[in-house]
This record gives structure tokens, sequence and C-alpha cells, in this order.
């Protein structure tokens, strides 16, 4: 069975995607930057931009670098060596 309008183009958002997103909606809420600042520096439009600070879209990974220079950051990733 086909899914229809919004469901249909909505893609799933991964428990990691979810972090990092949830990370930079707090930088941002903690720079005062608007939405119009952010697509400016980022070269993301607005709506776009809102799409995914809102989880309503996955990102790319290259949309998320964008995202975090455009905040004065860098997307860092750490790999822990597991003790079992």
């Amino acid at each position: 069975m086909k899914k229809e309008g919004r469901e249909a183009k909505q893609e799933r958002i991964t428990p990691v995607v979810q972090v990092i997103v949830q990370q930079l909606r707090d930088e941002i809420a903690k720079q005062k930057l608007t939405l119009a600042k952010i697509s400016e520096l980022s070269g993301i439009e607005r709506g776009s931009l809102h799409r995914t600070l809102q989880g309503q879209a996955s990102p790319s990974l290259e949309r998320l670098v964008r995202i975090c220079l455009a905040i004065g950051g860098r997307l860092s990733v750490t790999f822990n060596d597991r003790q079992e």
C-alpha cells in the first residue's frame, strides 16, 4: 500500500542524526541565531533548513557540515574502543 502526501515524502531519521540535529538546535538557540542568518551563511534554503532542524528531513553529511560551519562549529565523530 502506497503512502500519500506528507508521509510519502518524510524520510526516516536515524537516532544518530536525531542527536546531531538536537545538538545543532541547542547551539543555535544558545547563539540566538535565526534561520535566515544560518540560511545565508550555509547556502541552504530556509524551508529546507527548517525541515532539517525539525527532524522532518534526513540531512546529508554535507548538509550537516554546512550547518555546523555556519554556526561556527565543526562536526566530529569519535570512536571509542569497546571493552567486553
